[in-house]
């Protein structure tokens, strides 16, 4: 057996550890907390109010696409891009992540979008969402005072992170994934102007998304809003770049009871985000194969 067939196994092998010890996690939390957490009265009109930011956040995050691609060239109907978008989102629960992308990459192709520059948009979105999420959450943890939930040297990757966004290496990394994905190409030079656009536009969706948790937050009797608004971007990254949770399932939730702090409360509005997002997800998943069939 070859040394990559050995990698492969030992890969799997620490993808179903870190899994277990995630379901471990959360299950020890619920089966603590479960007594207080089905005590908790929720206010169904601060709830409303947070689906209304979410439904602005994942409207933002294919808006935020379509400007990307415009920049770059490309020019598609919102409606085509919206429906290409939340078909393939489905994909990032397939375990490895990788599937959304290359479903995006390859629908958009369908649509008659150079491949070139749609790769190049799908890439500067992804990145843009990335750094844009962990300054969001950084700042936002330092504007309500609480630094303490975060190393002085995890502040520091906020500001590495920008690095990422000179243009050359958006060029070298989308290169990169064009030969993975088979295709000879070159990438179209990406301007400063558009990188940190793309960064705003994303920063703006993870504001919606802060506040839509931070309104579930006092729907379940919180008074920390801007604790919550802090911490979901970071939670929701941390899901993202887990590659053994599909679609983070498990590492959002746990990641948002621990920098919350813990107890009941913090798992509840966990729980909650999660069910609503997903829920989202579908419908807008369904309508999407519905309308376009149509």
């Amino acid at each position: 057996m070859g040394v990559g067939a050995h990698k492969g196994k030992a890969y799997r092998l620490i993808r179903v550890v870190l899994a277990l010890g995630v379901a471990a996690f959360l299950y020890w939390r619920l089966s603590t907390d479960w007594p207080a957490i089905a005590a908790t009265r929720v206010d169904s009109q601060w709830l409303w109010w947070s689906a209304v930011a979410m439904s602005m956040a994942l409207t933002g995050q294919v808006a935020a696409w379509r400007w990307n691609l415009n920049q770059l060239g490309e020019q598609v109907g919102f409606l085509n891009l919206f429906r290409l978008y939340y078909v393939t989102n489905m994909a990032r629960y397939i375990p490895g992540k990788w599937w959304s992308i290359v479903g995006m990459v390859a629908g958009g192709a369908k649509l008659g979008l150079s491949p070139e520059r749609l790769s190049a948009s799908v890439f500067v979105g992804l990145v843009s969402s990335l750094v844009s999420g962990l300054v969001v959450g950084c700042l936002g943890a330092l504007a309500i005072g609480q630094e303490g939930m975060l190393s002085a040297s995890f502040m520091v990757v906020p500001v590495l992170s920008l690095l990422v966004m000179v243009p050359p290496v958006f060029r070298w990394w989308s290169t990169w994934i064009l030969r993975k994905l088979g295709r000879d190409a070159h990438i179209p030079m990406i301007s400063g102007h558009l990188l940190w656009r793309s960064v705003l536009h994303y920063a703006l969706v993870w504001c919606f998304y802060g506040t839509a948790v931070g309104l579930i937050a006092w729907s379940v009797g919180s008074e920390s809003f801007g604790l919550y608004f802090a911490v979901f971007p970071l939670a929701y990254l941390a899901g993202y770049v887990a590659l053994f949770a599909p679609g983070g399932w498990g590492v959002r939730e746990g990641a948002i009871v621990v920098l919350a702090g813990g107890g009941s409360l913090a798992l509840a509005v966990a729980l909650i985000q999660r069910f609503m997002l997903t829920g989202f997800e579908l419908v807008l998943f369904g309508y999407s194969i519905w309308s376009w069939r149509k």
